[in-house]
């Protein structure tokens, strides 16, 4: 028998932060009704989660723009009853599509530790660790991605309302792809990215040229201190 290949994307169709409360070492709030819209991204959840300063502030600005991690979902039956989020016999994502439940709120509870954890796991996983990946893998097979029909017109072949799982998955795309990178710049602060082009070393301009001029500028004071030795 022959192989079967497929074209498609991959969807993210999960809901914004709309309520962010910190306390105690932990963020938590509910989503809103507004789903995210991964086309007035500037750059991936993968990249911006690797790079950013986990502190409160930033990290509700995060959750606001991309949704927010560990999300547990009350949903209603069609007769009206509330089920939790484990409870449906059909995935979450999938009920949904296929109206045998309502949403009704999506919550979330989150240590500072738990997301240092898992921004140290994406990182160790962009330097290459192996024991990273799987994890990683572990989050895509319970990230309830949902597969579109082969004979309807769907923009994205995979869909999850799941960000971790979403951020696992694009990130170990680009691995794959060798395009997960680290800025080649020593000092810069937003070191991970992900390359345009084969042959970048750099996330930007602005590291390139600052790195250029630090070569120099050790090179003309090694020079300088050659004449001086002689």
């Amino acid at each position: 028998m022959q192989s079967y290949s497929l074209d498609g994307t991959i969807g993210y169709a999960g809901y914004l932060a709309e309520e962010v409360q910190i306390g105690d070492g932990t963020m938590s709030g509910q989503l809103g009704q507004t789903q995210a819209d991964i086309r007035k991204w500037k750059v991936p959840p993968h990249v911006e989660f690797a790079n950013l300063p986990l502190g409160p502030k930033i990290l509700t600005g995060f959750f606001r723009e991309y949704g927010a991690f560990d999300v547990g979902v009350t949903y209603r039956l069609g007769e009206g009853g509330i089920i939790g989020p484990h409870e449906p016999t059909d995935s979450p994502a999938e009920a949904l599509n296929l109206g045998h439940i309502q949403l009704v709120k999506q919550d979330f509870a989150i240590t500072m530790q738990e997301l240092a954890d898992a921004q140290t796991r994406l990182r160790m996983a962009w330097r290459g660790d192996r024991a990273s990946f799987f994890q990683m893998e572990q989050s895509i097979t319970r990230g309830g991605f949902l597969v579109a029909s082969p004979i309807h017109p769907q923009a994205d072949l995979l869909t999850t309302r799941d960000l971790w799982a979403f951020t696992c998955y694009i990130f170990l795309l680009d691995h794959k792809q060798q395009k997960a990178r680290i800025c080649s710049f020593r000092d810069c602060n937003t070191p991970y990215f992900v390359a345009r082009r084969d042959d970048q070393e750099y996330c930007g301009h602005r590291c390139a040229v600052k790195d250029n001029n630090m070569r120099r500028a050790q090179a003309s004071k090694s020079k300088s201190k050659k004449k001086r030795t002689r």
